[in-house]
């Protein structure tokens, strides 16, 4: 089952939080080395960037907390100040190396990515918290006059009306997108596992009516092989008999899957094998039909495998 909707949130996770993350180190190390403060400057529009993604990361957060206390010195808000500027790079590079897990999750087949559900849960909740807050930065925009006068000072600065609502709204989007993507296909993936629409975990050993899935053939319980034969070979003496005596006969190996007995078709049970319980009748038809291709040696057995499970993933009833 195709999982683009978790690559892809996990690539714009992994371009915006870089770029978030640049701008951040930026942010922090103008607080320690006058070289980097010098290129901010020098580099205006580098510097107006810097000032505007810490205007919504970390200024306005620090706007909030000056707005609910008045007792805060300078030196208490340069304090706070670099204490979230490191907060917001941190955070930051903890998302981009989300970003690259997430790609990562998408190369999953279907049972392990669908195991990744309550994993990835926390990861969902706080990109749907960013998108929040990000939301809030923007309600404040017109509520709060300390937020409001930061966003007046910006629009004058790049000579854009309301580019700190623009420059947070597209955040918000793309942090919304992310969250719905990837909750959406995580949860659409771990349905069709649990309805047994998808294949089943590969390391797993199932046996079903004696068939060992990954040795291919049925097994014999050792014992009971050629018992009728043992019982033969205990039973006394009998007047006028001629033992019988056959060469050793070879373990027969069962390919999957099994002839009818009287027909050509092959034996198609749902249920069975890796086959939907709700496989429809044109579902067996097809793949009947699919098995005596491969037979005939019609098709290679990589097309086999991809259109026995496009056949099972779309005949469902």
């Amino acid at each position: 089952m195709k999982k683009g909707g978790v690559k892809t949130s996990g690539v714009i996770t992994l371009i915006m939080y870089f770029l978030l993350l640049v701008i951040a180190v930026f942010g922090v190390l103008s607080n320690f080395l006058e070289p980097v403060k010098k290129i901010l400057v020098d580099v205006a529009i580098l510097g107006q960037i810097v000032t505007l993604i810490s205007a919504i990361f970390v200024y306005f957060p620090l706007t909030l907390i000056m707005q609910l206390s008045s007792t805060l010195d300078a030196d208490l808000i340069n304090t706070l100040n670099l204490v979230l500027s490191i907060v917001f790079a941190v955070f930051c590079l903890f998302m981009f190396f989300w970003g690259i897990k997430e790609i990562a999750l998408g190369k999953k087949d279907d049972y392990r990515f669908a195991k990744c559900k309550k994993t990835c849960a926390f990861m969902h909740f706080i990109k749907f918290m960013v998108f929040a807050y990000l939301v809030a930065v923007i309600v404040c925009t017109f509520l709060v006059e300390g937020v409001k006068n930061t966003s007046d000072a910006f629009s004058e600065m790049f000579g854009v009306p309301y580019i700190f609502v623009i420059v947070t709204g597209v955040l918000a989007f793309l942090q919304f997108l992310c969250f719905v993507l990837a909750v959406a296909n995580i949860n659409k993936v771990a349905k069709a596992v649990k309805q047994g629409q998808v294949a089943n975990d590969p390391n797993a050993n199932y046996q079903q009516n004696g068939y060992n899935q990954n040795a291919g053939y049925n097994n014999v319980p050792q014992g009971q092989v050629y018992q009728g034969q043992q019982m033969q070979a205990n039973m006394p003496p009998m007047n006028n008999y001629q033992p019988q005596y056959n060469q050793p006969q070879q373990p027969q190996t069962y390919s999957q899957p099994q002839q009818m007995a009287g027909g050509d078709s092959p034996l198609i049970v749902p249920g069975q094998n890796g086959i939907p319980v709700n496989i429809t009748q044109k579902g067996i038809q097809d793949l009947e039909r699919l098995e005596r291709l491969r037979q005939s040696g019609a098709i290679t057995e990589s097309n086999y495998i991809i259109m026995r499970t496009k056949i099972c993933n779309s005949n469902l009833s």
